[in-house]
Order: C-alpha cells, then sequence, then structure tokens
C-alpha cells in the first residue's frame, strides 16, 4: 500500500529500508528478549532495539527531503510499538495510607457478619450511626480502597482525586518530576517493617475514613501502626455526616474512646496536620490542604534547589521533628 499508492505517499527506498530495518529490530530482539527478567526489563530492550534501528535508518545517505520522508515512515510504522513500550515520564512518589474499606468489608460491616466477635454495644452503636447515613452509603465503596467515592458517588474516587491535586500542583510549582499518589494498604504495612519506619519517620498522608473504621481490620491495622503518633503525619478525617467525626466512637477490643487516640491529642494542640473534614460541604478545604502539605512529603533528595544558594527550597519535617 506505501509503495504503491497513487501518487506514491513514501520513496520505493524509504519503504524497503524500513523493511530492512523491521527484519534487523526482529534479528536483534530474538537475541536480547529471552534475557530480559520482567516487562520492565524487556520493554528497555525494545526501546534500546528501536533507537538503534531508527539512528540507523534516517542515515542512508538521501537528500533532506528524502530523510524527512523515512523519519515518518519510520514514525507511522513503528508508532504503536514506540508508543507500548515509551519509557513513563519520571515520577515522585507521595506516600498515601488509605483507612478505607473495600465493597466487600462495607458489605461485611453493613450486615453484620464481620469475621471476629464484636460486643453487643458496638454492633448497636454503629446501628445508631448507619440510621444516619444515606441509604446508598455502601455504593462510595468500590473492589479496592482507590475506589472509595469520599465526597459521593457523583464525584471521582480518592486515586483520581488526588492524582489531579497533585498534577495540578507540580504544574503550578513547575516540578521536574510530576508528583503522583503511592497508595499504601494499611492491611499490610505491618509486614514491611522498613516501609512503616521510614514513613514515621520521612511522613505521609493518612486518609481517615470515618465509617471504614469501624470496620476491626481497618482498625486495628492502623492502631499497629502508631502512625498517627507521630508529628510527620498528616491525618485527614473524612466523614459523610457531622455526628461520626466525634470522638466518642468506642475502640475495638479495650473498649477506649477514640478521644484516646494520638490523632484528638494532636487536634487539642491544634495541629493543622491533623483535620475533620465534612464530606457533604468540606470538599474544597481538603483539597486546598492537600494541596499545600503535599510539597512536605517530597523526599529531600527529590527536592528542588536554589540556583543561587543549591540550598534545598521548603523545610523538610523531618528536620522539624527529628
Amino acid at each position: 500500500m506505501l509503495i504503491n499508492s497513487s501518487p506514491p505517499t513514501y520513496a520505493p527506498e524509504a519503504v524497503q529500508s524500513l523493511i530492512d530495518a523491521v527484519l534487523g529490530m526482529n534479528a536483534e530482539l530474538g537475541k536480547k528478549l529471552p534475557n530480559a527478567a520482567d516487562a520492565s526489563s524487556k520493554a528497555k530492550v525494545m526501546r534500546q532495539v528501536i533507537q538503534q534501528a531508527e539512528a540507523k535508518f534516517v542515515q542512508q545517505g538521501w537528500r533532506p527531503e528524502q530523510v524527512v520522508n523515512a523519519q515518518n515512515i519510520f514514525n507511522f510504522g513503528l508508532a504503536p510499538v514506540k508508543n507500548e513500550v515509551e519509557e513513563p515520564a519520571p515520577t515522585t512518589d507521595i506516600p498515601v495510607v488509605l483507612l478505607v474499606m473495600t465493597r466487600k468489608e462495607a458489605e461485611q460491616l453493613d450486615g453484620n457478619k464481620i469475621p471476629v466477635t464484636m460486643p453487643p454495644n458496638y454492633w448497636q452503636e454503629f446501628k445508631n450511626l448507619k440510621n444516619l447515613l444515606d441509604p446508598d452509603w455502601i455504593d462510595r465503596y468500590g473492589t479496592t480502597p482507590e475506589e472509595w467515592q469520599p465526597f459521593g458517588t457523583k464525584v471521582k474516587n480518592i486515586e483520581g482525586l488526588l492524582s489531579d491535586l497533585f498534577e495540578e500542583l507540580s504544574d503550578k510549582q513547575k516540578y521536574e518530576k510530576l508528583l503522583v499518589p503511592k497508595f499504601i494498604d494499611i492491611r499490610t504495612l505491618y509486614k514491611d517493617r522498613k516501609r512503616l519506619v521510614d514513613l514515621r519517620h520521612d511522613g505521609c498522608f493518612v486518609i481517615n475514613d470515618v465509617i471504614s473504621m469501624w470496620h476491626p481490620d481497618i482498625q486495628r491495622a492502623y492502631r499497629a501502626s502508631l502512625l498517627e503518633a507521630f508529628p510527620a503525619t498528616i491525618v485527614f478525617r473524612i466523614a459523610p455526616i457531622d455526628q461520626a467525626l466525634g470522638d466518642s466512637q468506642p475502640l475495638i477490643a479495650f473498649q477506649e474512646k477514640y478521644a484516646d487516640l494520638e490523632f484528638f491529642k494532636r487536634v487539642s494542640d491544634r495541629d493543622i496536620y491533623c483535620q475533620n473534614f465534612l464530606s457533604a460541604n468540606q470538599r474544597v478545604n481538603f483539597e486546598n490542604l492537600v494541596f499545600n502539605f503535599a510539597p512536605l512529603l517530597i523526599p529531600s533528595s527529590e527536592k528542588p534547589t536554589s540556583p543561587v544558594t543549591r540550598q534545598i527550597i521548603g523545610s523538610s519535617r523531618r528536620n522539624n521533628f527529628g
């Protein structure tokens, strides 16, 4: 088709060179791909082979207009493969620990089918709260915690919300690397001791869905992490109704009250890094604080430096709190 079109779109010699280039790439890939250990390594091999073939392809001794045609046909013929293995843009991870149920866990809580025995008064208090919630409150939860829709089913889920905020922040601050949320599963965090210690020291966002904290698996895992006891942790609690934001909810096992948690002690200390949000009308407040606090969680090695002093721009919370 490329050669026989009328008039010819590309010179026959350019088309033949593309065919030769593809055959050469196939031969190279046949040698190198078997040694690639994983998908990332395979993509790297494919990028290198394509780049080498492309450089050779446009250096055929053609006239300038032929070089342009050659480049066009190369891009046309191999664009799908190049796009598939394109090296991802560099990013900076902002750690986000979600205290959020899945849909399955929400149904367990709703149906009083928690796989552990809970005291009768615990269920009665949750029933009293549930009577105040919208009938479709479970619909805010999805297959994964990242699919949770904290500000209603007509608004983006938490993954989309934070991704948009971090992208906006990256553009506004002209960061070389795009900030992206790195979601961490609170249920398995205790198994990665080094990761947990790093989060305590370097800081992270903890997004606390107040309703999910009624599920014993979520509450137990979070209490074991002790994340909110460390000043570098930014804790935001979100609830669908004002009544859920209080501190009288019973804690599981020992039956203390929420007022005994470090979060409420930090609130009493006027710590601005611990905040409550009502999902009905405080979405903008939540977004503004995430936007302004996210730079505090950029690793020191990733922070931009002053072109004059070469000092890191913006203080690190780990330096402030030891």
